[in-house]
C-alpha cells in the first residue's frame, strides 16, 4: 500500500466522523455528512499529500455541477496558505495564487475545464502552467482525461484524484480518493 493512503488512513482513523471504505487497493470512500466533514477530509488529504512528496502536487477534482469542486479547491488553497478568496475560474479557465509549500514561496494554479474545448485546451496554457506551478488544482479534468493523464508523468508530479457524489440529503457527500 503506497504511504500515501497509509497516511491517510492513520488520519481517517483519529478522525470518528469519517467512515472509510477500501476499494480496489488504490481507492478509499468516505462518507460525509456535513459542510465541516467535508473541509476537514480535503483538508487533511492536502497535508497528506504534501507530507508524502515533494513533487508538484495535482488535485484532480471531479463531480457533478455544484458538487462541492471549488469548496474542496479552497479548502487546499487554504492548506497552502493562499490568502484571498479563491473563486472557480470557470469563465477565465485559471487564477494564478500566491502559495507556500514546506515554507518555501510558490505559484498555486486553479483550473477549470468545463467550458474548454479540445483546440483551446492545447492554446490554453495549461502545460506551462504544470511546468510553472508547485500545486496545481483541475475541475473538470475528466473532459479532458486522456490529454490530463499523458501530461501527468508520475515521475514528475504526484497526483491525487478526488470525486464528490451527492449524499443521501443536502449536505452529505461520498468522496472518492485515489
Amino acid at each position: 500500500m503506497p504511504n500515501f493512503i497509509r497516511n491517510l488512513l492513520k488520519a481517517a482513523e483519529s478522525a470518528a466522523f469519517l467512515c472509510p471504505t477500501l476499494l480496489y487497493n488504490s481507492y478509499v470512500k468516505y462518507q460525509i455528512k456535513n459542510l465541516e466533514e467535508f473541509k476537514s477530509l480535503i483538508q487533511s488529504q492536502a497535508i497528506s499529500a504534501d507530507n508524502s512528496s515533494s513533487l508538484p502536487l495535482v488535485f484532480l477534482l471531479s463531480g457533478d455541477l455544484g458538487a462541492g469542486k471549488t469548496e474542496a479547491a479552497r479548502q487546499i488553497s487554504q492548506v497552502f496558505h493562499v490568502k484571498h478568496l479563491v473563486r472557480s475560474p470557470t469563465f477565465i479557465y485559471t487564477y494564478e495564487h500566491e502559495a507556500v509549500r514546506k515554507g518555501v514561496d510558490c505559484r498555486l494554479s486553479h483550473w477549470d475545464l468545463w467550458r474548454l474545448d479540445k483546440q483551446n485546451f492545447e492554446l490554453s496554457g495549461f502545460k506551462d502552467s504544470l511546468r510553472n506551478s508547485q500545486i496545481i488544482i483541475v475541475e473538470w479534468w475528466e473532459r479532458f482525461v486522456d490529454e490530463v493523464n499523458l501530461l501527468l508523468d508520475p515521475q514528475f508530479f504526484f497526483v491525487v484524484k478526488i470525486t464528490i457524489h451527492p449524499g443521501q440529503d443536502e449536505q452529505s457527500r461520498v468522496v472518492v480518493i485515489d
